[in-house]
């Protein structure tokens, strides 16, 4: 094995271990299942910050799942709908970081 495939493997061992499974569906596409390693946004509590489901976070997935993310994309996260909203970075062959929103529609009940 040469150097980029234990790299490879070990990020797969990574997105296996501590990735959540999420449905990715491009703008003019059909929904797939996905692995990816996501981070909620902060929000703040009694004066401190904390993680949790925020209306923004990010996610990193692998090039592999999608070559091209679209803006906007729609991604299903533990039941929870997030539209991807900016693609931040990407690092090669291997990852994607984007920006994600999650959708967040008020109910009212009388």
């Amino acid at each position: 094995m040469t150097f980029f495939d234990d790299l490879n493997q070990g990020v797969n061992d990574l997105f296996d271990i501590a990735g959540k499974d999420a449905v990715y569906t491009p703008e003019n596409g059909y929904p797939q299942n996905i692995r990816v390693i996501f981070r909620p946004g902060a929000t703040a509590s009694n004066g401190a910050f904390k993680n949790a489901m925020g209306s923004d976070g990010r996610i990193r997935v692998r090039k592999f799942d999608i070559p091209d993310p679209e803006v906007p994309g729609v991604l299903e996260i533990e039941g929870n709908i997030w539209t991807i909203s900016g693609i931040i970075e990407g690092d090669g062959d291997t990852l994607w970081e984007l920006s994600i929103k999650r959708d967040i529609k008020p109910t009212f009940k009388r």
